[in-house]
């Protein structure tokens, strides 16, 4: 069916565009939910100073070994990463949308 070599490259940008279309609506959507909760965040360690200084100090720490505070290094902050669950946990990133049934249907 698809034999001569210009379907088979339509077929293969069609495949690509498409692909291309959905990985940015799924970046759009991810990018309001990691601002969402990265705002949550700082808004919470503005109101305590305690947890600012100590993650600082974890900071810190790490800055001092010497070694590239990339994302994998970053994974591995204990205190950061804790930080970060407790604000998903008190304040979820997901719009709900609750119904109400009013009458039997």
């Amino acid at each position: 069916m698809w034999t001569d070599v210009v379907s088979l490259l339509y077929i293969r940008a069609l495949v690509f565009s498409c692909l291309s279309f959905k990985s940015r609506t799924m970046l759009t959507a991810g990018m309001d939910t990691t601002s969402t909760t990265l705002s949550r965040i700082l808004w919470l360690l503005a109101d305590r100073q305690d947890v600012q200084d100590k993650l600082r100090e974890e900071f810190a720490l790490a800055h001092e070994t010497g070694k590239e505070l990339d994302y994998d290094y970053l994974q591995n902050l204990p205190f950061l990463e804790a930080i970060i669950r407790e604000t998903l946990r008190l304040y979820v990133p997901l719009a709900l949308d609750t119904v109400l049934t009013t009458a039997d249907y």
